[in-house]
């Protein structure tokens, strides 16, 4: 149960940094090509899967 809400938490505070690290590199008129911004996106995506599947075990 705490697991999934870290991991939420987690996921929440990468998406706001991919938000701002987006803002910043369309002001400097980059786009959103950032490799960090990549790097956060996969590990999103790995979370939000983390929590899919946590969510399914428990209620299985």
């Amino acid at each position: 149960m705490i697991t999934k809400l870290v991991l939420f938490l987690v996921l929440v505070i990468l998406i706001v940094l991919i938000n701002l690290g987006a803002k910043r590199n369309m002001k400097a008129g980059i786009g959103s090509s950032s490799k960090g911004i990549k790097l956060m996106g996969k590990m999103a995506l790995m979370i939000g899967v983390a929590i899919v599947i946590l969510a399914v075990s428990v209620f299985h």
